[in-house]
């Protein structure tokens, strides 16, 4: 069948990438909405031409690395540097109450485990700067109330990543003995049915794997980068691949310690982060693979698992308007007891809290992993999904009415 095949799948995927964030913007919504949307048309629920457990779902493995090594690659340390204290007081902040908030109600709610609202809390603690290209078209990236909604966006992903690697290498799936004619051997009997648990044991205990993935990330990977750039790889293409190995070096050392891989991919964009400008010929090329390629279809492959019967159902919508007010009254307070406290004005403060409700990068990439390790079920998932657009639709009302 033509169905499946790699051939037609690359033709469905990309005409989504290319088609989906066009028609989107047309109709006045954010382009990711398009993506995730045309993943949900054209996968298992709806037309069936996209398989969930097919090449788009590798291509997507891939696009969630891609996503967080950029991230990592284009933190501007000057500007944090510039803002630190206003930054690091937001970032706290706005990682600090929308955790504790989302947390202690979500760990109330049936079929979510302690975990599981822990790592609900750690999915809109963070941000993404969906509505950074407004204040760039109004020419406002350079005030203080964008560089440190910018820095501080960089610490609250940080810390929700933290939480991420915590509970990521705390899930250990026990299995029990039965009264059953296999007995103690359980495990192997089901290992020999090809039943893998989703969370193997770390090579590695956290207290010593978190410290070295910082190390081999921060200190090794810069090392080993300059002197591929200067000895061995003289041409840009080789420069790129180079790059994207180192990428997935971070991503194998964060495995070695239980960790997710997107972990090691943002610790080794940052610590590659002084070796490729932010404007310069090498980011450039990285940015246009990425973004062009891999981070929309990993968008896509987010749609591929989301059922629209599903995403409309009244306890989707209930628990989607839920996860947004988290986001809203969270980065909302987080905003005003920084800009009381940096002596910002009204309208500083609220372009700060605009810029930061957001979401998309690190929310999905949490919800992705959660739902997978089995921490709260699809529900969670689809409404995250909704609480997205919702977020994304704000985000970028409110930047327009305060950069005016």
């Amino acid at each position: 069948m033509l169905i499946g095949s790699v051939e037609a799948t690359i033709a469905v995927v990309f005409a989504v990438v290319a088609l989906g964030p066009i028609l989107a913007e047309r109709l006045r919504i954010p382009g990711l909405v398009g993506l995730i949307a045309g993943g949900t048309i054209f996968g298992p629920f709806v037309i069936g031409w996209l398989e969930a457990d097919s090449l788009v779902s590798e291509l997507g493995a891939i696009g969630i690395l891609v996503l967080m090594f950029l991230a990592g690659l284009s933190f501007d340390i000057r500007a944090f540097t510039q803002n630190r204290r206003m930054a690091i007081t937001y970032g706290l902040l706005g990682f600090a109450i929308p955790f504790v908030l989302a947390s202690f109600v979500m760990s109330g709610r049936d079929g979510v485990e302690g975990l599981g609202a822990i790592l609900i809390g750690a999915m809109w603690a963070s941000n993404t700067l969906v509505a950074y290209p407004e204040v760039q078209a109004a020419g406002l990236q350079s005030t203080r109330s964008v560089g440190a909604a910018v820095s501080a966006g960089v610490v609250a992903d940080l810390m929700s990543l933290t939480v991420l690697a915590l509970a990521t290498s705390t899930e250990v799936i026990e299995l029990e003995p039965r009264d059953l004619p296999f007995g103690d051997n359980l495990a192997e009997v089901l290992g020999s049915e090809g039943v893998d648990a989703t969370t193997p044991d770390p090579a590695l205990p956290l207290w010593i794997g978190l410290p070295l993935l910082a190390a081999f990330c921060l200190w090794l990977l810069p090392r080993v980068a300059h002197w591929f750039f200067v000895r061995i790889g003289r041409t840009r293409p080789q420069r790129v691949v180079f790059t994207f190995a180192l990428m997935g070096a971070g991503s194998t050392m964060a495995l070695l310690g239980g960790m997710e891989g997107l972990i090691g991919a943002f610790l080794a964009g940052l610590g590659l982060n002084r070796l490729v400008p932010t404007r310069g010929p090498l980011m450039e090329r990285l940015d246009f693979v990425g973004t062009t390629i891999f981070v929309p279809v990993f968008l896509v492959s987010i749609g591929l698992t989301i059922d629209p019967v599903l995403l409309v159902d009244g306890d989707t919508i209930v628990l989607g308007v839920l996860f947004t007010g988290f986001v809203l009254v969270g980065k909302t307070a987080a905003a005003i007891v920084t800009g009381l406290s940096s002596g910002l004005t009204a309208n500083e403060v609220g372009l700060m809290s605009s810029l930061s409700f957001g979401q998309a990068a690190s929310t999905l990439a949490i919800a992705e992993v959660g739902s997978q390790l089995g921490m709260f079920g699809q529900d969670v998932v689809n409404a995250a999904v909704l609480a997205i657009v919702i977020t994304a639709f704000v985000t970028s009302l409110s930047t327009r009415w305060f950069t005016r």
